[in-house]
């Protein structure tokens, strides 16, 4: 029984000095307690310093605690994980990396997303939305949305359905920058193309008939007290914004001539002009080709961007 107690004194000492773990411990207690054969080589649970021949046990128990203890430190690094289950090669880690899912340009998407997202990002809403300015409603409404070198171009439409005769109906111009699959507003002309009166919407097509880049050209005509004056603007999409140039294209006092006179207040003759764009040199110059009461061609030009008349003052306004 001494020499169990002896045993199990120099087990304590072990376990103390971290040589055997307390599962180890308990077990060789459980062993020399229960009356079985102690350990093959005591020698080697002796607190005495370790020697490659005197302590063969030792230094075998020591290794297996290694193994123990390298085995706990990559199951803690595994995050308690199995570690037999953890992949141990760079080219499992790389397996299991999921890329990141990328994002479609806008420009590849469907027509009609496209203009949904366009509209989203310029006025707030999709399709068309009325508000109220003072007494009267204000429709607006995306159109059309343009793929450009530059970038994204929306146009829109404002109409004011009550109309008054100082009330205008627009164009607006929105460019947009395709960020990470939404649109960013870079420039915003809402009232970019202005109408004839009465709240309504010009007539507008887009045209590369007259300028370098795309152009919004929209005619129309307006007047009071009988007098009328006509007119085409286009409008520029150049990459800096809109830039828009007046044409005037015709004119008649006709409303405003008295049939018993024939004159009209200011005492002219009955005057009715009307214009036709012709010898369009893109980017340079064009004519107003003029037929009626008179008969006579106006040249404008390009100037600083913009086609202006040659003579500086035209024969067409009211």
């Amino acid at each position: 029984m001494t020499d169990h107690l002896d045993a199990i004194e120099r087990l304590h000492r072990l376990k103390e000095s971290g040589a055997l773990s307390e599962a180890e411990f308990a077990e060789q207690k459980a062993r020399l307690l229960a009356g079985a054969d102690t350990p093959a080589a005591p020698e080697a649970w002796s607190d005495a310093p370790a020697s490659p021949t005197l302590n063969k046990g030792l230094l075998a128990g020591i290794a297996a605690a290694v193994v123990i203890l390298g085995a706990g430190a990559w199951y803690g690094l595994s995050g308690g994980s199995d570690p037999a289950a953890e992949p141990t090669t760079a080219a499992s880690d790389a397996a299991a990396a999921v890329a990141p899912e990328a994002v479609p340009a806008i420009a590849s998407l469907p027509e009609g997303e496209q203009l949904r997202l366009a509209s989203l990002a310029a006025l707030g809403f999709v399709g068309s939305r009325t508000r109220k300015e003072g007494s009267q409603a204000v429709i607006t409404k995306a159109e059309r949305l343009l793929q450009l070198p530059f970038g994204a171009v929306l146009l829109t439409s404002t109409q004011r359905p009550d109309g008054c005769h100082a009330c205008s109906g627009f164009v607006g111009v929105y460019y947009l920058k395709d960020e990470g699959g939404k649109f960013k507003v870079t420039g915003k002309w809402p009232e970019a193309v202005s109408g004839w009166g009465w709240g309504n919407v010009p007539e507008w097509r887009l045209s590369s008939e007259y300028t370098a880049s795309p152009a919004v050209v929209a005619s129309g005509t307006d007047g009071n007290q009988g007098y009328f004056c006509g007119g085409t603007t286009i409008t520029e999409l150049t990459a800096k914004g809109p830039v828009t140039s007046f044409i005037a294209t015709s004119t008649t006092n006709d409303g405003a001539v008295d049939p018993d006179t024939g004159t009209d207040m200011g005492g002219n003759p009955l005057r009715t002009l009307d214009g036709k764009i012709v010898g369009v040199q893109k980017g340079k110059s064009l004519q107003v080709k003029v037929t009626g009461t008179e008969s006579f061609t106006e040249s404008y030009v390009m100037r600083g961007g913009k086609y202006v008349i040659a003579s500086g003052e035209t024969k067409l306004g009211c």
